[in-house]
């Protein structure tokens, strides 16, 4: 008979110009993974990076994002879209349209302890280049590759609402 590993009340917290809602985590997974539900504003995103730790599945909510893997031309994900990033494969995520709902989901789990320690209160992108930023990216087991690519109009992500579902509008008309 399956167990239930735990449950984990959703954490939120601002990162790099996203709001990120932490749905579950290492420790309510025994380790196997942790799920977020990421909202954001165009142009959000993370510099071209790498995971040498875990598989990252993007699955769109809401919205558009331009995700580049490798030397690959970008994909343009929209809501149903996923894509599955493999560990070791360079890759940038950045919300293509004016705000965007996706859910990561992060194999094995223990991405979060990152985004704590590098989140802040007004979701300032952190400073990539920072030495204690730098060590958490190490012990994260995440590479950074690259400059961000130039940020157009990001939302702070404190001020981001998720898209209305599809078809909500047309009911509140």
């Amino acid at each position: 008979m399956a167990k239930v590993a735990g449950t984990v009340s959703p954490a939120e917290l601002a990162h790099a110009a996203r709001h990120i809602r932490i749905l579950s985590d290492a420790a309510s997974s025994r380790g196997a993974e942790t799920v977020l539900e990421i909202t954001a504003g165009r142009g959000a995103g993370l510099p071209r990076h790498l995971h040498t730790v875990e598989d990252e599945l993007v699955w769109v909510i809401a919205g558009s994002l331009r995700v580049t893997v490798d030397d690959e031309p970008p994909y343009e994900l929209g809501p149903g879209d996923e894509l599955l990033l493999p560990r070791g494969v360079p890759h940038e995520v950045r919300v293509a349209s004016e705000v965007a709902s996706w859910m990561v989901v992060c194999r094995p789990g223990g991405i979060e302890w990152f985004l704590h320690a590098t989140a802040s209160d007004d979701g300032t992108p952190p400073d990539w280049a920072d030495d204690d930023v730098a060590a958490h990216l190490t012990a994260a087991g995440i590479r950074v590759l690259g400059a961000p690519t130039p940020e157009r109009s990001v939302a702070p992500a404190a001020a981001l609402e998720p898209p209305a579902e599809p078809g909500a509008q047309a009911a509140a008309a």
